[in-house]
């Protein structure tokens, strides 16, 4: 099932079933704006996909399929952790 797809046969699809998959099972973890740009962020499965979306235009630039957690990083600094008790 696509809910189970490993990032290599997510990068094997072609971008219409990539977009399919993405809709049907992915998760929206966040999102966040730089150089003009909108850029998605979704998580499937084990691994995470970002879109980069151009609002002025109404258009998906691009899309990208990753694991590494550096990639996280312009997303998990707009998380506040302000009002959060940590026992």
């Amino acid at each position: 099932m696509l809910e189970d797809i490993t990032i290599k046969e997510f990068n094997s699809l072609d971008e219409a079933e990539q977009f399919e998959a993405l809709w049907e099972y992915g998760q929206i973890v966040g999102h966040v704006f730089q150089n003009g740009f909108k850029f998605m962020l979704y998580q499937i499965s084990n691994f995470y996909v970002e879109i980069k979306y151009d609002d002025e235009t109404n258009a998906i630039k691009g899309l990208r399929a990753f694991e590494d957690t550096e990639s996280l990083d312009p997303y998990l600094k707009r998380i506040s952790l302000k009002g959060i008790n940590i026992v």
